[in-house]
């Protein structure tokens, strides 16, 4: 898969974040699990010179949001979906937070901040 041209590989990911949040858990059970194997298949082999890495890297260059898009898109599935298969979407989280890390604390504060306004707003409400 990393093999494919940009634009053949980026539809590829398009497919599988379509899938990730698909309502049919089967096609989103499967959709988490090749992103996990894609993440850990990344992370495991980001230093070497192999040609599905330099192929992935190039991916990357061409569209450097792909990664921290996903990230984003599994946080939101766990935080404030209900979803049937929390533990085939949390699956790729961790392959996804080490490779993006700096994305993953952003996120981490933003949703933070956002529960920390909730409540507020909630307390500010039942005040009254």
């Amino acid at each position: 898969m990393m093999k494919l041209n940009t634009p053949h590989f980026l539809r590829m990911m398009s497919a599988l974040s379509e899938g990730m949040q698909s309502v049919d858990v089967s096609t989103s059970t499967q959709c988490c699990s090749a992103l996990d194997h894609l993440a850990t298949y990344y992370f495991n082999n980001r230093h070497k010179e192999l040609p599905a890495i330099l192929a992935m890297n190039a991916h990357l260059a061409a569209q450097p949001e792909l990664f921290p898009r996903m990230l984003q898109i599994l946080l939101n599935m766990i935080l404030f979906e209900d979803c049937s298969n929390q533990w085939s979407v949390s699956r790729p989280l961790l392959g996804m937070i080490v490779l993006n890390d700096k994305v993953y604390i952003y996120l981490a504060l933003f949703y933070l901040v956002l529960l920390i306004f909730a409540c507020s707003i909630s307390s500010s409400l039942n005040s009254n």
